[in-house]
């Protein structure tokens, strides 16, 4: 019995063992992800020059940035973006890109809204191609025609006799979504443009840029395969597998010593029931005697009534044998072990 309360005590211990350390192999094991930061920034920049028409009063063709300019006297422009993205990590993929004028007639005295508005492309989409690069820089240059946009705007004003502001908006596009790792992309979506005042008659004018310089953050979970967390999952893995054996083990131990338990039960009755008429011997050699197998104690107990001779009995390693002498003839009762194993 004590036998069997330290075997069970050490199985316990086993499973604590297992359990503490596969809840360590476990943790730093699977404890594989961690947050990526992927970002970037742009440096954009505009920069355009207004083309006049003829007259007496300026003598240079053009007037540069940031300047009041004559509504009247601009015959066209040039705009010259610069487009300037830096990302944080190397990235693949493309970024596409086009300019696009929108022609529009807004609410006057302050009012929010827009009677009208159309677009257009001015040019094809172009697209830019990146190889583990970190920065991508794209340079266009546009040359508008001030007045073709000037009269589409009079012709929709003329048309509805409405009074409205009118501003033609040059915007470089660019959007996309560089790989910046195998799973993931970081998308960009960007216009840089210029506004430009549109009207009938000879006003001041100022043209309003918007670099829209931005800045994009995302952040990822990354499982990292470095070979310390593979170490720790094979070493969880293999407790997992010790824990089930062990487990596995102790319920096939149970088992047997169930059996067992009923194998020594059934001989402990017998000589317990019956000592005073058994003696227990070391080895039993029936050569000599005529041999009769019985089958059930109960039949021994027959043949001893009738000879009143001792019950021999002994316990070997797989069996205890019940024996009776009597002159040239044995009588003989096995109980084995194996008989409880089925």
């Amino acid at each position: 019995m004590l036998v069997k309360k330290r075997s069970t005590d050490y199985f316990w211990v086993y499973v604590a063992v297992l359990v503490i350390l596969g809840l360590v192999f476990y943790s730093i094991g699977f404890n594989d992800c961690q947050d990526v930061k992927y970002s970037y920034n742009e440096d954009n920049s505009i920069d355009y020059k207004v083309y006049l028409k003829e007259n007496n009063f300026f003598d240079q063709p053009f007037l540069g940035k940031d300047k009041t300019y004559i509504t009247s006297l601009i015959d066209h422009l040039v705009v010259d973006y610069k487009y300037k993205v830096l990302f944080n990590t190397p990235v693949d993929g493309e970024l596409k890109y086009h300019i696009v004028a929108t022609v529009s007639a807004e609410k006057t005295n302050n009012q929010v809204g827009t009677y009208w508005e159309k677009s257009f492309n001015l040019t094809d989409i172009r697209t830019k191609y990146l190889f583990g690069e970190e920065d991508c820089e794209i340079s266009e240059s546009i040359n508008i025609d001030y007045q073709k946009y000037n009269e589409l705007l009079l012709s929709f004003v003329d048309t509805y006799n409405i009074s409205s502001d009118g501003f033609l908006k040059l915007a470089l596009v660019v959007d996309g979504k560089p790989q910046v790792s195998a799973e993931d992309t970081i998308p960009v979506n960007s216009e840089i443009s210029v506004k430009i005042p549109l009207s009938k008659v000879a006003v001041e004018g100022v043209i309003n840029t918007d670099q829209n310089n931005k800045q994009k953050e995302i952040t990822r979970k990354v499982r990292l395969n470095d070979l310390k967390h593979i170490i720790f999952k094979i070493l969880f893995l293999i407790d997992i597998f010790g824990l089930f054996y062990v487990i596995f083990k102790h319920f096939v131990w149970l088992a047997k010593n169930k059996k067992l338990d009923s194998y020594n039960g059934n001989v402990i009755k017998i000589t317990n029931d019956y000592g005073s008429i058994m003696v227990k011997v070391k080895e039993l050699k029936l050569n000599k005697f005529n041999l009769v197998e019985v089958s059930s104690f109960d039949d021994l107990l027959v043949v001893y009534n009738d000879v009143r001779t001792p019950i021999n009995y002994v316990q070997e390693k797989n069996r205890t044998r019940f024996v009776i002498i009597f002159e040239h003839m044995a009588w003989e009762y096995v109980i084995e072990k194996e008989d409880y194993d089925e």
